[in-house]
């Protein structure tokens, strides 16, 4: 629902705060399995500080890497709402 939400595209959508912990675990989960299925070839270092280079590494992992630090971007601004 959270990613469907016509609001989302624009940054901002609403759910009941007992939905958060549920959507921050789902988000975990995808991340994980985009981590380990599509960017394996990244280590720690690189997924976490962005200094990837795309020259060196296979240019198919880009859309995973993308999807990977925008649901780490959803993830933030999430618990800084909750918290």
């Amino acid at each position: 629902r959270l990613l469907n939400s016509s609001k989302f595209a624009h940054g901002y959508v609403e759910m009941e705060e007992n939905d958060a912990e549920l959507v921050l675990r789902s988000i975990t989960e995808i991340r994980m399995h985009v981590r380990e299925q599509y960017l394996a070839a990244l280590t720690d270092v690189e997924l976490e500080t962005g200094d990837v280079s795309f020259s060196q590494k296979s240019s198919s992992i880009q859309p995973f890497y993308l999807i990977y630090l925008v649901l780490a971007e959803v993830q933030e601004g999430l618990i800084q709402e909750i918290i």
